[in-house]
C-alpha cells in the first residue's frame, strides 16, 4: 500500500474524468479552525507555519517563527515532544498538554513524515470531564449494541443513530461502495430538516480514487466549512511544500466544498469502514452549520466504525454457517438421486434450481458430456459454451469471478441482462463437468442522487482543466446495467466445496456403473467412495480453520498462536487434498482402451512445459527437448507420464545446481526409447524397482514434498502401451538420474 498520497498518485493512472489528478496532499493550506507548525525532525527548528498561527495561538506571526527553535515559543510542548514516540504517521500522537490559544483551547496532535514533524493545534471539546466520560460510556454501549445486533442492517441503524448523538450533526449515513466504486446509502439517521439519501446511489467520481486511498492512511476526516475558509502554510526557503497526507487539518478540495454547497451543507465528518483490508464503505455525518469535531469525538466515531465492521464479519460468518448447512443437504440429496437414477445428466437437471439458489444467482449452467443444462435467467447456449471454455483456460487460477463482465468482455455487452456477473470454478481435465453461476445487474433501476453523467469540464487560466461538480441532487433514475453484486470470498470457498463434492459424486457413480472386466473395477469404486468420505471432514476442517483465522476480539499473542496453528493445519489439508487428487488420477488411468496415434514428441514436451510453467519458473528450471521424432502413443497418457517425470526431476533437484532436464528419443526397429535425464540428487541403483511402487518414498515428506504416486502412474502408462519404464542404473548418479520410457513401435495387442 502506498504510504503517502503522492506515492499513490504516482502509481496510478489518473484521468480528468475521475478527478484523480488533484494532488490533495499538496493543498498547501489548513482549515481555518486550527493551526499547523512544521519542525525539522533532527533539530526541532520551525520550518513551516500556517499563516493564522498568531490569531489562533497568540504567538508571533508565521514569518517571525520560521527559523526559530520550537522551544522558544512553545516550551512546555517542546519538552513533551522530546520524549514523545511519534511512531508511524498513521497513529497521531496526542500530547498530554493542551494549549491555551488566543481565544480557545487546542488539543495538540503530532506525526512525522519525510523528516518533518507536523504539530497540529486542533479545537478541543471545551467540555467537562464528566461530559467526556459520558460520551465515552455512550460510545462503548453503542459499540456493544452494534456487535450484538440481530442483523448487520440493525447494527448499521444503531451506528448511524450513535454517530448523530456523538457528533451532534443532524444527519448520519452508512455509505457502502459498490464494485465500480459508486456508493449506496444503506442506513440513515436524520433530522427532519435534512434531505434523505437512504437507498440512493452516488457516482464513483463523487469520491475519487485518491480520496478513497486517504481513508486507508487516515481513518477519519473532519471538514469544518464549505466556505473555503483556509489558511496558507508558509515554508522556509529551502523546504519543499509540505506533504499533508496525514494532516488532520488539511484544507478541503474546492471541488469537494462546491459539492457541499450544492447539497446545502456546511460541514461533515466521515470515517472509513475497512473490511478484510479493503475499503468497504464510509460512515458520513452531514451538518448544515459549520463545525469541526475534536479529536476525542473523532476517535469515538472510529470505535463505532470498527464495531460495525466487527458485526459485518460476524454476519459473514453466520452466512457461511447457514451455507454449510444447505451445502450438506444438497450433497446428501444429490448423492441419493444419483444412486437411484444412475444418470448424472438427469440428476443435474433435477438439482439445477438448488444449485442456482445455493449461490444466490439469477442463473446456473452446467455442461456435462457436451450437453448444457441451465436454470433461471441465463444467456444463450453459444455464449455459455464460450464462457465455460474461458473457465477451462483460467482454471489454473483457482476460480474466475467478474462482477462487471460487460466492461471487461466486449461480447458480453449484449448479454448483460443475464450475464452481468459470473462465477466459474476450476476444472479438472480428467472430469467432464463444468459449472457456472450468473447474476444480472445489481439494480436495474438504481436511484441516483443526481445525474451521474452531469459533469462540466471548465478551462482554467493556467491552461489546465477542472471538472465542475453537478448541481442537482434530486433523485434521478438510470439503468445501472453493467455491474452485478459480487460473490464474497466466503461464498466462493463454499462454492468450490460444492463443486468438488459434485465432481466426486459423479466420478463415484460413473465408476460404480461402468462395466469393467478387469480386476480394478472394485478398487476403483472403493477409491472414489473413500475419497468422497475423506473430503467431507477435510472441508469441515478447512472452513473451521478459516473461522479461527478470522475470529475477532483476540489479543496479539493469541492471534499469533492461532495463525501458526491455522497455517500448519491448512498446509496439512492442502497436502491431503492434493493426495486425493493424485490417487484419483492414478486409479483413472487405463479405464478404457487408449487410442494410439502418431504424435510428435516435441509437441508433448511443449505441452508439459506449459503445464509446469509455474514450477519451472519458481525453481528457474531448464527443460530441453533434444533429438525427438514421432511416437506411437496415446497423447493424454504420454503427456501424463512425461509431466510426472519432469515434475519429479524438479522436485528432487540438487541444492547446488540449476535444475536441468533433457528429453531425447532413440528409435530402433521395434522400440522407441524416450530418455528423461536430470542433474538432480540421483537415485541409488538398489532402489531401482522400489521407486515405481505406489506410495513408496526414499525421502521423508518434510525433506522433499511428494505423494509417491508419480512414478507409479508413469509405470501404469507404460504398461498400457505394452512398454516399460526403468531407471538407467548405468548412469552416473553423482550427475543426476536418467529414466527410460520404452514404447513399442507397433500398437499393443
Amino acid at each position: 500500500m502506498a504510504k503517502s498520497l503522492g506515492q499513490f498518485i504516482a502509481q496510478n493512472k489518473v484521468t480528468l474524468d475521475n478527478c484523480a489528478s488533484e494532488a490533495l496532499h499538496l493543498s498547501g493550506a489548513v482549515q481555518n479552525r486550527g493551526a499547523l507548525i512544521g519542525l525539522d525532525a533532527a533539530t526541532h527548528q520551525i520550518v513551516a507555519a500556517s499563516e493564522n498561527v498568531d490569531s489562533m495561538l497568540g504567538c508571533p506571526p508565521h514569518d517571525m517563527l520560521l527559523g526559530e527553535a520550537f522551544a522558544t515559543q512553545f516550551k512546555p510542548l517542546a519538552d513533551e515532544l522530546q520524549t514523545a514516540d511519534l511512531g508511524e504517521p498513521l497513529v497521531h500522537t496526542l500530547l498530554g498538554e493542551s494549549y491555551p490559544g488566543a481565544n480557545q483551547t487546542f488539543d495538540v496532535a503530532c506525526h512525522e513524515l519525510g523528516g518533518i514533524i507536523y504539530v497540529e493545534f486542533m479545537p478541543s471539546a471545551n467540555t467537562t470531564d464528566h461530559d467526556i466520560r459520558s460520551k465515552m460510556r455512550f460510545a462503548q454501549q453503542a459499540c456493544s449494541r452494534i456487535i450484538k445486533a440481530p442483523t448487520f442492517q440493525e447494527g448499521a441503524d444503531i451506528a448511524v443513530d450513535a454517530m448523530r448523538k456523538l457528533t451532534g450533526f443532524p444527519k448520519s449515513m452508512v455509505y457502502q461502495f459498490m464494485p465500480d466504486w459508486s456508493g449506496h446509502v444503506i442506513a440513515e439517521s436524520r433530522d427532519e430538516r435534512m434531505s434523505s439519501y437512504l437507498d440512493l446511489f452516488f457516482p464513483a467520481h463523487d469520491i475519487p480514487a485518491q480520496a478513497r486511498h486517504l481513508y486507508s492512511l487516515v481513518s477519519s476526516r473532519s471538514v469544518s466549512s464549505s466556505d473555503d475558509d483556509n489558511s496558507r502554510i508558509a515554508v522556509a526557503p529551502d523546504v519543499e511544500p509540505l506533504d499533508l497526507t496525514y494532516s488532520l487539518l488539511r484544507s478541503v478540495s474546492p471541488m469537494h466544498t462546491a459539492y457541499f454547497r450544492n447539497m446545502g451543507l456546511q460541514s461533515s465528518f466521515s470515517v472509513g469502514l475497512r473490511y478484510q483490508e479493503s475499503l468497504w464503505g464510509l460512515i458520513v455525518c452531514h451538518n448544515d452549520e459549520a463545525g469541526f469535531l475534536p479529536i476525542d469525538i473523532r476517535r469515538l466515531g472510529e470505535d463505532v466504525a470498527s464495531a460495525l465492521m466487527t458485526r459485518l464479519a460476524q454476519a459473514e460468518s453466520e452466512r457461511r454457517a447457514d451455507k454449510i448447512v444447505v451445502l450438506r443437504r444438497i450433497e446428501a440429496n444429490f448423492a441419493s438421486e444419483l444412486r437411484e437414477s444412475g444418470d448424472v445428466g438427469k440428476s443435474l437437471v433435477k438439482f439445477a434450481p438448488d444449485l442456482r439458489r445455493f449461490m444466490d444467482a439469477d442463473g446456473f449452467a452446467a455442461e456435462y458430456d457436451g450437453e448444457i443444462i441451465t436454470d433461471g435467467a441465463v444467456p444463450p447456449n453459444e455464449f455459455i459454451h464460450d464462457i465455460l471454455q474461458l473457465g477451462i483456460d483460467l482454471g489454473a487460477r483457482g476460480h474466475f469471478m467478474d462482477a462487471a463482465l460487460p466492461q471487461t468482455m466486449q461480447t458480453a455487452l449484449d448479454q448483460r441482462e443475464t450475464a452481468c456477473g459470473i462465477l466459474l470454478l476450476p476444472v479438472k481435465l480428467e472430469r467432464n463437468c463444468l459449472l457456472a453461476w450468473f447474476r444480472g445487474p445489481m439494480q436495474k433501476l438504481a436511484k441516483w442522487a443526481g445525474d451521474p453523467n452531469q459533469k462540466e469540464i471548465m478551462p482554467q487560466i493556467d491552461g489546465t482543466h477542472r471538472l465542475n461538480p453537478r448541481n442537482s441532487f434530486k433523485t434521478w433514475t438510470d439503468e445501472h446495467l453493467n455491474i452485478a453484486l459480487p460473490w464474497l470470498k466466503s461464498e466462493i470457498e463454499v462454492a468450490k466445496s460444492l463443486f468438488q463434492e459434485i465432481l466426486d459424486l459423479i466420478a463415484y457413480q460413473a465408476a460404480a456403473i461402468r462395466k469393467l472386466s478387469d480386476r480394478n473395477a472394485t478398487l476403483t469404486s472403493f477409491t472414489h467412495s473413500t475419497v468422497h468420505d475423506i473430503r467431507g471432514p477435510l472441508r469441515t476442517i478447512n472452513l473451521a480453520l478459516s473461522e479461527l483465522r478470522e475470529s475477532e476480539n483476540r489479543n496479539a499473542d493469541s492471534q499469533a498462536f492461532r495463525e501458526a496453528i491455522a497455517t500448519a493445519a491448512e498446509t496439512s489439508v492442502d497436502r491431503l487434498d492434493s493426495l486425493v487428487d493424485q490417487v484419483l488420477a492414478y486409479v483413472e488411468i487405463g479405464h478404457s482402451e487408449p487410442a494410439i496415434d502418431e504424435i510428435p514428441l516435441a509437441d508433448i514436451v511443449a505441452d508439459v512445459e506449459q503445464m509446469l510453467a509455474d514450477e519451472i519458473r519458481s525453481d528457474a528450471a531448464i527443460l530441453r527437448g533434444g533429438n525427438t521424432g514421432v511416437v506411437r502413443a496415446n497423447r493424454a497418457l504420454l503427456t501424463t507420464a512425461i509431466q510426472n517425470l519432469v515434475s519429479n526431476a524438479i522436485r528432487y533437484r540438487h541444492s547446488e545446481r540449476t535444475p536441468t532436464i533433457s528429453i531425447e528419443q532413440v528409435d530402433s526397429a521395434d522400440r522407441t526409447r524416450i530418455f528423461v535425464t536430470d542433474n538432480g540428487i540421483g537415485i541409488d541403483p538398489e532402489h531401482a524397482d522400489q521407486i515405481f511402487q505406489p506410495f513408496k518414498r526414499l525421502h521423508r515428506r518434510d525433506e522433499i514434498e511428494g505423494s509417491g504416486i508419480g512414478l507409479a502412474s508413469v509405470q501404469r502408462v507404460a504398461e498400457l502401451h505394452g512398454g516399460r519404464i526403468y531407471l538407467d542404473t548405468d548412469y552416473d548418479r553423482t550427475h543426476g538420474s536418467r529414466f527410460v520410457l520404452e514404447l513399442p513401435r507397433e500398437a499393443p495387442n
